[in-house]
């Protein structure tokens, strides 16, 4: 289902999702993901990750015709909450990527497949994209992840909003609300993450990383030990040290121009 492609000397890795008709979740495509990001982690070049699908669904979520064979058995409400537990720690693994992620969102992307986006570090959408968590239409509601990080990203009264009507918004409703940082132009929204990117595959590795870290934290007294602690550590590596020293002499240079 998770289709990789390599930019940028392997510093940009471009995974599609591909499993037609509706990219839809099952435990084997969580494996997948699994797996595919333990990969990722391990690529020392990296510096981002863009997801996106052809497809007229980016991804419809967890794959119904595995709920409905555990509808109505015995042991099918344990079995869907290991599925959901799965979900969430395949999520949070994705979120702690050590690289930024982007979600390049077209066409409908719901339930889990919304729960991934959301994972993710940064999500562009096209205006005609339809997002949202809908579970609740089958008296369930978001178990990997979406109560949760709705909330943190946009607040508890469009999480309420979203959740509790099952409510799908667009691409321009979705950026309004916080849900999507950017949306894309006529280029669609691939090729607008591909742009986001740009500004990301040059940075080093471990800054990046260490910004991710201090966020994760945020707001708390944490967040601000881990910022003089992560300073304190970048600051000790011959790659920043260099860095300083190139800026500096370019600053340098431009006084002595003018």
């Amino acid at each position: 289902m998770f289709e990789t492609s390599w930019q940028r000397s392997h510093s940009l890795a471009v995974v599609r999702l591909n499993r037609p008709p509706a990219n839809a979740l099952g435990p084997s495509q969580i494996e997948e993901l699994d797996e595919l990001l333990d990969q990722l982690k391990g690529v020392p070049t990296l510096r981002a990750v863009i997801f996106h699908s052809h497809l007229r669904f980016f991804s419809a979520g967890a794959d119904i015709g595995f709920i409905e064979g555990l509808s109505g058995s015995a042991g099918g409400p344990k079995e869907l909450a290991r599925l959901c537990a799965r979900m969430q720690a395949v999520f949070a693994k994705l979120e702690a990527l050590p690289v930024p992620t982007i979600a390049a969102i077209s066409g409908i992307c719901v339930g889990g497949g919304f729960e991934l986006v959301l994972a993710c570090d940064l999500r562009v959408a096209e205006s005609s994209a339809s997002v949202g968590l809908p579970e609740v239409n089958i008296g369930l509601l978001p178990g990997a992840g979406g109560t949760q990080r709705v909330t943190r990203i946009a607040g508890t009264a469009v999480a309420k909003r979203l959740i509790l009507t099952g409510a799908l918004v667009d691409g321009d409703e979705a950026a309004r609300l916080g849900l999507v940082h950017d949306l894309a132009g006529v280029e669609g929204a691939l090729q607008a993450g591909l742009r986001l990117a740009e500004s990301l595959v040059g940075a080093p590795r471990n800054a990046l990383a260490a910004i991710k870290r201090c966020i994760a934290l945020a707001p708390s007294e944490e967040g601000f030990a881990a910022e003089v602690s992560e300073t304190e550590k970048l600051l000790g590596e011959e790659g920043t040290v260099s860095l300083i020293g190139s800026f500096l002499m370019r600053s340098r240079q431009k006084k002595v121009a003018v």
